[in-house]
């Protein structure tokens, strides 16, 4: 049963990072729009409260929906589809970063990218949001950036694409033969020349061909186009995908609005 201003199709949003917290909604119903609303976090209060004065005050929460998915914007460890068991990925992020031990592990699935990305959130973290939203479903950020690039960019020509998608202070840079992952890391950056030194050494290591293979760049607005003017020098055909305004775009291709 569902009440007046709930569609049986409803999703609620939600993204979350070390230092922002933000919602969306879709009614499920064709032709709506996606809701966005940020939330200006309290950083030296705790999540659980951060989620209590949004839920009280924020109006886009009070739309019922019975689906939560909620985006972690975390680490990740990649490994290929072929040699993924859910018994050793916990002992396997635990491997390649011990610094997560006791958080809760999760993992995506990516089958047109023939690959599984691994992932964990602290366990409180995970609480309070259970707690604040009832059943929801963890995924994390990249997942929704790779799916939409496997959903847009249907290459069966063999070609290599190189995807940076960049996000608070980190860029994720991805390469794929064709719509096969053939590699993933995320960088800290600070400036667009950062961005520009990382692409090229991912390029150089994998020998991209600066004329033939492309680079797409997607998220942060204005690092994007300083960091494209950097990444032409050496790849002329760079270029950026799709933007999706204020909404983080891991968000909005979750959402599908872009």
């Amino acid at each position: 049963m569902t009440t007046d201003n709930e569609s049986p199709r409803a999703t609620r949003y939600v993204r979350l990072s070390d230092t922002d917290l933000s919602f969306a909604y879709h009614s499920g119903r064709s032709g709506d729009v996606v809701q966005f609303a940020p939330w200006q976090v309290r950083q030296h209060t705790s999540l659980s409260v951060n989620l209590r004065e949004a839920r009280d005050t924020e109006a886009l929460l009070s739309l019922m929906a019975p689906r939560t998915e909620v985006l972690l914007s975390t680490a990740v460890t990649v490994v290929p589809l072929a040699d993924f068991t859910e018994e050793t990925c916990e002992s396997l992020l635990r491997f390649v970063m011990p610094e997560k031990a006791g958080e809760r592990v999760f993992y995506d699935t990516l089958p047109a990218a023939n690959c599984v990305l691994i992932y964990s959130m602290a366990e409180d973290t995970c609480q309070a949001l259970e707690e604040s939203f009832g059943e929801v479903h963890f995924s994390a950020c990249l997942t929704h950036v790779l799916r939409h690039h496997a959903r847009t960019c249907l290459q069966e020509d063999g070609r290599r694409r190189m995807l940076i998608h960049l996000h608070e202070t980190a860029a994720d840079i991805a390469v794929f033969e064709g719509l096969r992952l053939l590699a993933v890391n995320t960088f800290e950056v600070r400036q667009a020349s950062d961005v520009a030194y990382f692409a090229y050494h991912l390029a150089s290591t994998l020998g991209l061909d600066a004329h033939r293979d492309s680079i797409d760049l997607c998220g942060n607005d204005t690092l994007t186009e300083e960091a494209l003017r950097t990444i032409r020098l050496f790849s002329p055909q760079a270029s950026p995908k799709e933007q999706s305004g204020n909404m983080p775009f891991d968000l909005a291709c979750a959402t599908a609005s872009v």
